[in-house]
């Protein structure tokens, strides 16, 4: 805009000084001016109120689950907190089920996954807790591979409706897998292996333990245990032996995925959020993602949520930054999370088509996903 005015204002100063309109010219110069400055004056300010509307920077200190830490360090995420709300995020990641109460201390919030977020409010010794909103969402999906995804559907274990890949005969899969059914009995010739389920470790990955209970809840077999419903049961511990050892998190376990390819790694559950984020980040690898690589949804499957749980004023506001329309979208776009406002809206890759999420198991307590990380971490010691 300035550059116009400069190049307008001489034109008229070539013109009138041909002229020798002097007065006019003066004149001229005055209301110019005069309109350069309502008009810089209008932009700084309308930008000031758009970036940062009547409050300073303020250091929001929390903790957070490990599986937000991409989000956590991205320029652009930080810099929208900054310009938007004037929030200046400094966190440190941690495990969800071994926070102790010393390590809240000093924090305005704790962003966490799953139902990881029960026992915080009675570790903060605060009387301001309490505060506690979700901010996302990431349903739980298997990953397979086209030819896989065929032969499935051939044998009655899923199906494709609207361009939507469900798997709709969950137990079947895991019979297969149990009886180590190799693919060419399936029909697949030209593939090596075995029919083999990988997670990310339970021990390590809050999305591992969330990954174990749908499987476990998938199972024929009662738990172990009889009326005290416990877990893991037998069945569980013979699918994470036939597993083998673990990748740490389920980034480990989609990149040895996407890059070992079937014979290795036929199926991989994780959430809904990887494939998104990976095809962002690493765009050698999209060609591959949208040809070849299918996401199933087991019915029923897990919705997981991400809440965030506020213990100071400060930690109240950037709850609120979170929820906001131009956070939701960035964090959807680039990383995959559903939007709080409304869970069955995803702003999908043109090679994922998203469902609404209807038929979803009860979120599992806290106590029990402990059960199944401890009952499953004696297969693989570290």
């Amino acid at each position: 805009m300035g550059r116009i005015l400069l190049l307008v204002f001489l034109a008229l100063f070539l013109i009138l000084a041909s002229t020798r309109k002097w007065k006019l010219f003066f004149g001229l110069c005055i209301a110019s001016g005069a309109l350069a400055v309502i008009l810089l004056f209008g932009t700084v300010r309308n930008t000031e109120q758009e970036n940062a509307p009547g409050r300073k920077l303020e250091t929001v200190h929390i903790l957070f689950s490990k599986d937000k830490k991409g989000l956590i360090q991205d320029t652009a995420f930080r810099d929208l907190l900054k310009t938007r709300f004037g929030l200046v995020v400094i966190g440190a990641k941690y495990d969800p089920e071994e926070i102790p109460a010393a390590a809240l201390k000093g924090m305005d919030g704790v962003w966490t996954i799953g139902p990881f977020s029960e026992s915080i409010p009675e570790k903060f010794p605060s009387k301001d807790s309490g505060s506690k909103g979700n901010v996302f969402s990431s349903p739980i999906v298997i990953y397979s591979w086209s030819d896989i995804l065929h032969t499935l559907v051939g044998e009655g274990i899923a199906k494709i409706s609207n361009d939507i890949h469900y798997l709709t005969d969950f137990p079947r899969l895991i019979q297969l897998m149990r009886d180590r059914r190799t693919w060419s009995t399936l029909g697949l010739r030209n593939m090596e292996g075995t029919v083999v389920l990988r997670t990310a470790d339970p021990a390590d990955s809050p999305v591992g333990r969330l990954s174990a209970y749908l499987i476990a809840e998938s199972l024929p077999d009662p738990p172990s245990g009889g009326v005290n419903n416990s877990l893991p049961t037998a069945g569980l511990k013979e699918l994470y032996e036939i597993m083998g050892p673990l990748p740490d998190s389920e980034e480990a376990l989609f990149s040895k995925f996407l890059k070992q390819g079937p014979w290795t790694y036929p199926f991989a559950m994780a959430t809904e959020s990887q494939i998104i984020a990976f095809h962002q980040a690493f765009p050698a690898y999209r060609k591959k993602m949208e040809s070849r690589i299918r996401v199933l949804y087991p019915e029923p499957t897990l919705d997981i949520p991400h809440p965030f749980v506020a213990f100071t004023p400060k930690g109240k506001r950037l709850l609120e930054a979170l929820n906001s329309e131009k956070v939701q979208q960035f964090a959807a776009k680039k990383y995959g999370y559903r939007p709080v406002s409304d869970s069955d809206s995803l702003p999908s890759p043109a090679f994922l088509k998203a469902p609404r999420l209807e038929n979803l198991l009860a979120s599992p307590s806290e106590s029990r996903l402990r059960k199944i990380k401890d009952g499953l971490n004696s297969l693989h010691p570290q």
